[in-house]
């Protein structure tokens, strides 16, 4: 690795400058988030962390694929929520925040103990740092993947020390390894963007023994514990929920040609392009461990199969910051040549990044259906209890949650019929997993119709009437709408309400 320059003159007075633009971001990030709201994903693990903190069985009163650490990330905002009696949304964003700084902070301590910051302009590295961290989130703001990053951030800075051979605080790595194992337990395909990273460090060191420090042991030791932990505390996961999550959900992949085609894709690649070349005239270590987890992020999206944006964000996270420390070394060195280096490389990355975390959704206010939650508020009682006969979660959330609403169900949706009868049709499909799919299927359906008619929710939502025709059909689900009456419809939703609680003749409106 090349020797990182000592701090001039120049460089001391920009790192002095008051941070007004840090603070700017800081403000803006905040802003951008209250013109929006949680995203579904989001709507749904934070109800199922309140759920749990009121006394609810994790995996058997209320269940979903994901592992307990996805929901219990949410936990402080809940408590904090249950305390104050503000909105635990509100608090997520606090925690965001909180976490953004913590991250930030402990890895500038990292990079600043191995001498890793005297050839940065420090001020700039920071604003990218934060712009990557709370504005190009956007719409996905909070996600679990958005944790995972800031978790991994501080073990990055930590293998660029490692690689640069530079000084570490025992306490630090220790610290920065139970964060990165932290991401791991959100999704254990994590486990790739915090290895190639270590492996990184191999290869510039030119020394397996380079594995051996206390950090990776503190990550890995930190990993099998809670791993060891959840199989004791939510046994229920690995025998109800896992058998559901092999058979269907993580079977339930579009295929490669498909995958690569999604926008961030070519994005992405010419990235990573860009920092090869880079790389190949100066293996900065800050953006080789940086470039490296990305590359390890991007992995598991395609590894993933599921096509979604917040699944790519965190490497279009570590592509921003990557692009910012290279940005920051050359405004230290040579300004003019970073204004360049800026217009023509950077800028580009940095402006493109925010559109696929689904910014222009909380710019405009915009919500997955149109007018459903506006009509959902009209014919329903005031914080109505609600459910669903739906395969995307979506339609129910956030909704439940921004009309203070009680959901009933202990599931989300029936995930399992739409990806069952996509994978049911795969000529691969074997008898005995078409089996496996179809227990999947009826047990789901088992369950929404056991909750719907224990809770006898005000409101059912209905995602269509072609899936209203095809559940209906079924012995399951026969008589989930027994007693409800279709008051009306809103971006080709159907919402139900009991007919003993409808006027004659007065709220049938449709949309």
């Amino acid at each position: 690795m090349p020797p990182i320059a000592s701090a001039t003159p120049q460089m001391r007075a920009l790192s002095a400058r008051t941070p007004w633009g840090a603070l700017a971001i800081i403000v803006l990030g905040v802003a951008i988030q209250a013109m929006g709201q949680q995203i579904c994903d989001n709507s749904w693990l934070i109800l199922f962390a309140e759920r749990v903190y009121e006394g609810a069985t994790p995996y058997v009163d209320i269940t979903d694929p994901n592992l307990p650490a996805t929901w219990l990330i949410y936990m402080p905002a809940v408590v904090l929520a249950k305390a104050s009696g503000l909105r635990a949304e509100a608090f997520v964003v606090a925690e965001m925040l909180a976490l953004t700084l913590a991250s930030g902070l402990f890895t500038t301590r990292i990079l600043r103990a191995g001498g890793l910051l005297a050839d940065l302009d420090y001020g700039a590295a920071r604003a990218v740092f934060l712009f990557a961290s709370l504005i190009v989130w956007g719409a996905n703001f909070g996600q679990r993947e958005h944790f995972a990053v800031l978790f991994l951030l501080p073990m990055l800075a930590l293998c660029a020390a490692r690689a640069a051979g530079a000084p570490v605080a025992a306490r630090d790595a220790i610290l920065a390894g139970v964060l990165a194992a932290a991401a791991v337990c959100i999704k254990p395909f994590y486990a790739l963007p915090l290895g190639l990273p270590i492996l990184a460090v191999i290869a510039v060191r030119r020394a397996p023994r380079a594995a051996l420090h206390p950090e990776n042991f503190a990550a890995a030791l930190a990993a099998a514990f809670y791993y060891a932990a959840i199989t004791k505390l939510t046994p229920a996961y690995f025998s109800i929920e896992m058998p559901q999550l092999l058979t269907v959900y993580l079977a339930g992949r579009y295929p490669l040609s498909v995958i690569l085609t999604r926008p961030m894709v070519p994005y992405l690649a010419l990235a990573f392009g860009m920092l090869a070349a880079l790389l190949w005239r100066r293996r900065d270590p800050r953006v080789l461990m940086l470039t490296a987890s990305a590359a390890g992020f991007f992995i598991t999206y395609v590894a993933q199969g599921k096509m979604s944006f917040n699944h790519a964000l965190p490497a279009i996270h570590l592509v921003v910051v990557a692009f910012g420390v290279e940005y920051a070394r050359r405004r230290a060195e040579a300004p003019d040549a970073a204004a360049v280096f800026l217009r023509r490389f950077a800028a580009p990355i940095f402006a493109l990044a925010p559109v696929f975390g689904l910014i222009h959704l909380n710019l405009l206010g915009m919500e997955p259906y149109p007018g459903l939650r506006q009509a959902v508020a009209r014919l329903a009682p005031a914080r109505p209890a609600i459910g669903a006969i739906v395969e995307s979660f979506s339609i129910a959330f956030p909704l439940v949650r921004r009309l203070d609403g009680r959901w009933v169900g202990r599931a989300s949706a029936i995930w399992g019929t739409d990806v069952g009868f996509f994978l049911l049709a795969q000529p691969s499909a074997t008898p005995e997993r078409k089996q496996r799919i179809a227990e999947v299927i009826h047990t789901q359906r088992a369950w929404l119709a056991e909750d719907l008619a224990r809770g006898r929710p005000d409101v059912i939502l209905v995602e269509s009437a072609t899936l209203r025709a095809r559940e209906l059909a079924t012995p399951e689900l026969a008589h989930a709408l027994d007693g409800y009456r279709h008051a009306a419809d809103a971006s080709g939703v159907e919402i139900w309400l009991r007919a003993a609680d409808l006027t004659p003749g007065g709220r049938f409106t449709k949309f």
